[in-house]
């Protein structure tokens, strides 16, 4: 068994693939590290899903031309002397390819690595040696991201996690919504099967409901002051899928099966933070849209977190906001002068 398994989500060959690769053979821990990348080029998204509110296509959707005509990842990373595993994505369905990464995975542990990230020196042993010392099922760790010239350090470990002590969920339920990557973590890859933890088919909203079963999962929760990994955000830049409906709708279920899920054990604070970070978001994308079946999601959630949660103030004032939380009847017109009292009210 290997101690720890890499996934690298692949959407595009570049030269950030190829430094990430090996940021992970110069590690210290040796070839104990299983690398698995998901290869999702052949996914098609969505009719505008890779554009932002201004119709602009990010950078790192575009291709990289100096080996744009290169198709083979082998024949790209063979310069690397890493080996690696490929696992290729559905067309229909690409985020299934992940779950397949995770369950086959080797290792004692798994971490994901995006394609513009590298990892720190020598962070793989020392989560490793750190996770199996305190026996954790998850290790949470800092990281970096790069914006040009401009450097942001992100300081979960001191400023969410406050000390070294072991958490669990339920002792700390914010830490998801305060900490929602997936890419500063060593899981424990029995711990992610046995939570049965998988992607959905867009991966929204922020993998947090892959986390949010680990966590309900997770006894021992560590973190370390250390910085996992450099993010370089050169090539990427925030975009919005307001406009797309298929991610609307995925987003909506996702949230939903959350909301049911977290329902069992956790407490009005885990539901005022979702409602803020998650699910305000996709209500007011509803109250703007004039799609009946993204509406009527809405409702199923606001009324799934009502029962969850019926003295939540929070939730309460959900439907005051945004009167799409409890509409019954759709129809284009009952949306458009919904959205219209909406606006002469707020």
């Amino acid at each position: 068994m290997n101690k720890i398994t890499v996934i690298l989500p692949l959407y595009e060959l570049c030269s950030d693939v190829k430094r990430a690769v090996l940021s992970i053979k110069r590690q210290s821990i040796g070839n104990e590290v299983e690398l698995k990348i998901v290869d999702f080029r052949k996914f098609k998204a969505p009719k505008d899903y890779y554009k932002n509110k201004n119709g602009n296509v990010p950078d790192f959707v575009k291709t990289d031309k100096k080996v744009a005509k290169i198709k083979d990842i082998h024949e790209y990373l063979d310069d690397t002397g890493f080996d690696f595993e490929i696992v290729s994505a559905d067309k229909e369905a690409p985020y299934t390819a992940l779950n397949t990464a995770t369950k086959s995975a080797t290792g004692e542990y798994i971490i994901f690595l995006s394609q513009n990230c590298v990892f720190t020196k020598d962070i793989l042993e020392i989560m490793y040696n750190r996770a199996v010392e305190k026996n954790a099922d998850i290790l949470i760790a800092n990281s970096i991201k790069q914006r040009g010239k401009q450097i942001e350090i992100s300081p979960v470990a001191t400023e969410v996690y406050k000390n070294d002590e072991s958490k669990n969920f339920a002792e700390n339920q914010s830490v998801l919504i305060k900490d929602n990557s997936i890419y500063n973590k060593l899981f424990k890859t029995d711990v992610v099967r046995s939570a049965e933890a998988e992607f959905s088919r867009l991966n929204t909203p922020r993998n947090i409901e892959f986390l949010t079963k680990i966590f309900a999962k997770s006894s021992n929760v560590y973190f370390i002051n250390r910085d996992a990994y450099l993010c370089d955000f050169k090539r990427f830049y925030e975009f919005e899928h307001t406009h797309n409906l298929e991610y609307n709708l995925e987003c909506a279920d996702s949230i939903l099966r959350t909301v049911n899920f977290a329902s069992k054990f956790t407490d009005k604070k885990y539901a005022k933070n979702l409602i803020s970070s998650y699910i305000s978001p996709l209500f007011e994308n509803a109250q703007n849209s004039v799609n009946t079946e993204v509406r009527a999601k809405c409702v199923e959630i606001h009324n799934a977190l009502a029962s969850a949660y019926p003295d939540s103030k929070a939730v309460k004032e959900l439907a005051k906001k945004y009167p799409v939380a409890e509409q019954k009847n759709y129809n284009k017109m009952s949306v458009i002068l919904s959205k219209a009292k909406h606006k002469i009210i707020h």
